[in-house]
């Protein structure tokens, strides 16, 4: 969970802005937070003193976000487990100071009574009645921590705030060592296990990505913020060591929105990206009955093939279909939103005049037909869903493999 935007820290450098990260200079400051943290281990949380480090760190914003990203190296916990909750604790000494002082407990018998609710309640200490309030549970350390680790968090947390409220991610990779189709096939791949929308484009040999959420017509701008942030944590980690990329984000505030340079490869801060496997997070179905339906009627289909680079312009096909030694790509056009459609139906058309025989099949939710013109370079295919079936025109789509299998497929680079 991010630390929120209230807590970034963003420098003005002309129309954009910059992140503020941690580094090695901050080594010593970030001891000091420990050393306080390591004095209240054992101790009720109430007693960390968050003033003290907002005085010591002398920046609020920075302070905060710090404390917050402390919690993954020291947590409150119960002492112990108790046979009754505390909250129904709680309930009985009500009931018992009802029963014995008509509910009002003079203060001269308070210790008597704390004595009378131990014997009645087989409690040992008063703080047990308190011990489910996160300011009465004792801090612990949860795991080893280093100035470094803490500094790699924090970086973290940063980069993924920015992320987690951005509507637009952007991309731009110049670099050599890490050929831009592969660059451009992760996001791709992320992108659609995530449920989202991306544009790519080619300017003097610069790859440029748009990564954003289909959010045209419904949804706060913000609300894919969160699979932006994994799908960009992935590519990055391919991208960290190079030194010819910069990412951008479109971010979102109350009251503005700017644009900031998160990061780029001149300048990486210290940062752990290590991410857990990718699962899928929107029903991706669609695909799967597609894939199916293609292998019913004799294709073999191959996933994720390399893209389509050409000039300016470049796309990532959904499959590759094979029959008879024969081959196509197939890019598969699901129903989204009118902008989406549009975006898709510019993208065909600069395709069909950049190459003049491209072996490419478009299979289109029948419902996108007013929104695809007629391509005579490329055929497009309407399918439509009946239920949980996909049905497919086998005749239209056998008559258009056999014209554009026999086409050159296109090598990326």
């Amino acid at each position: 969970m991010s630390f929120g935007r209230k807590n970034l820290i963003l420098r003005r450098i002309g129309r954009f802005y910059i992140p503020f990260y941690l580094g090695d200079e901050h080594e010593d400051l970030i001891k000091e937070i420990i050393g306080i943290y390591e004095d209240c281990i054992g101790k009720p949380l109430r007693t960390l003193d968050k003033e003290l480090i907002i005085q010591i760190i002398g920046n609020e914003k920075l302070a905060r976000g710090l404390i917050h990203v402390m919690r993954y190296f020291y947590r409150p916990k119960r002492p112990k487990e108790t046979t009754i909750s505390p909250k129904r604790l709680r309930i009985k000494v009500f009931e018992l100071a009802n029963k014995l002082y008509n509910g009002f407990v003079p203060s001269d018998r308070r210790k008597e009574f704390i004595e009378i609710i131990k014997k009645e309640l087989g409690i040992e200490d008063e703080l047990d009645l308190w011990a489910d309030e996160e300011e009465e549970l004792l801090l612990y350390r949860e795991r080893e921590v280093r100035p470094e680790d803490i500094i790699k968090a924090y970086n973290f947390e940063v980069i993924d705030t920015i992320f987690t409220y951005a509507s637009e991610v952007m991309l731009k990779y110049r670099g050599l060592s890490v050929p831009k189709g592969y660059i451009a096939k992760l996001i791709a791949r992320y992108a659609k296990m995530k449920g989202l929308l991306y544009d790519m484009k080619i300017e003097d040999g610069v790859l440029i990505t748009k990564v954003y959420g289909p959010i045209e017509v419904f949804g706060k701008p913000t609300k894919y913020g969160e699979r932006i942030s994994d799908v960009m944590f992935r590519v990055l980690v391919e991208l960290k060591d190079e030194p010819m990329w910069e990412v951008w984000a479109r971010v979102h505030f109350k009251r503005a929105v700017l644009n900031v340079l998160v990061l780029s490869g001149n300048e990486v801060p210290l940062i752990d990206m290590h991410r857990e496997p990718c699962s899928n997070v929107y029903d991706s179905s669609l695909e799967r009955r597609i894939e199916n339906a293609l292998k019913s009627i004799g294709f073999h289909v191959v996933r994720e093939p390399e893209p389509i680079i050409l000039s300016s312009s470049i796309m990532v096909p959904d499959f590759i279909i094979e029959k008879d030694g024969r081959k196509a790509y197939l890019e598969v056009a699901g129903y989204w939103r009118d902008k989406y459609a549009e975006r898709k139906a510019s993208k065909l058309i600069q395709l069909a005049r950049l190459l003049p025989r491209i072996p490419l099949i478009v299979l289109a939710e029948e419902k996108l037909r007013r929104y695809l013109p007629e391509i005579s370079k490329i055929p497009i295919i309407y399918y439509r869903s009946q239920g949980s079936k996909v049905i497919i025109p086998y005749g239209k789509l056998m008559l258009a493999f056999k014209e554009v299998s026999s086409y050159e497929l296109t090598s990326s680079s």
